[in-house]
């Protein structure tokens, strides 16, 4: 594993496969944290979702840890246009983090933000991300507001509505 970063005493590395697998059960109960999430084992070691290939899911996505536990993750690709992303992106599918109040999230987020550059895709340099439109997500709303990101639409799914955001 190679160290990209220190902050706040955590050490951030990329997410690579090895890793994914190394560390799956901790990142899928740390998945777990994130209401109506329906992430399971086989999809943190594979870069297919469904129909969906995740381009460069090892490329950008992230992972802290702290004293040898894992306290944060954030799975981010390059998405491929579709039915409701009508522009090829860069996508946060996933973020969570088991420490608050000290920026982490909002520091993994800056630093998928900063390393992207399309690699598999092409066009503009556009960041997406979804999240469940609730009162009990204001805060997650919030962060990403004041990262920049603006609502753009939304999606219905039978359970939940989520935001769609943009930077």
């Amino acid at each position: 594993m190679k160290l990209l970063e220190q902050y706040n005493g955590i050490e951030i590395y990329r997410l690579d496969k090895e890793i994914a697998i190394r560390y799956s059960l901790d990142i899928l109960n740390l998945l777990k944290l994130i209401p109506k999430s329906n992430y399971k084992l086989e999809d943190i070691v594979s870069d297919v979702k469904k129909d969906r290939i995740m381009y460069g899911k090892w490329d950008y996505s992230l992972i802290a840890i702290k004293e040898q536990r894992l306290v944060g993750v954030l799975i981010g690709y390059e998405r491929k246009k579709d039915g409701v992303y009508l522009e090829n992106c860069f996508y946060i599918n996933e973020i969570a983090v088991c420490i608050h109040k000290i920026g982490l999230g909002k520091k993994l987020i800056e630093m998928f933000l900063e390393n992207s550059k399309y690699f598999y895709l092409d066009g503009d340099l556009k960041f997406r991300i979804q999240t469940e439109d609730s009162y009990e997500n204001r805060k997650v709303i919030k962060l990403y507001h004041s990262i920049g990101f603006v609502n753009v639409g939304k999606k219905v799914y039978k359970e939940k509505t989520d935001l769609i955001l943009e930077k």
